[in-house]
């Protein structure tokens, strides 16, 4: 398969948004660990730890919305890829031996 066929195929958008999903979801997690860290920190109860517990709650948030999009985005592509790998095989297929 050449470059130009592949580029906005299925296959390729679909490997790309499961890629960046799973780069989202370990960020999330790093995010998630060190707002764990914060809590349970002494310095937790002190304005600057309360900012910082903010701060990861904010970006905790948006990462779980931009999940919510590359999921909703990725739905779709599964679809199509099902219907496609379901399709029979001789599907537009003349039969000269008739």
């Amino acid at each position: 398969m050449s470059a130009l066929t592949a580029i906005g195929s299925p296959a390729i958008a679909a490997s790309q948004s499961g890629a960046s999903k799973t780069a989202l979801r370990a960020e999330l997690t790093r995010y998630e660990k060190q707002r764990t860290e914060c809590v349970n920190c002494s310095s937790a109860r002190t304005i600057e730890g309360k900012r910082n517990i903010q701060n990861l709650d904010s970006q905790i948030d948006t990462l779980k919305a931009k999940l919510t999009v590359v999921a909703q985005s990725h739905a779709p592509a599964s679809a199509s890829e099902a219907r496609s790998s379901t399709a029979p095989s001789a599907a537009g297929r003349i039969d000269v031996y008739a």
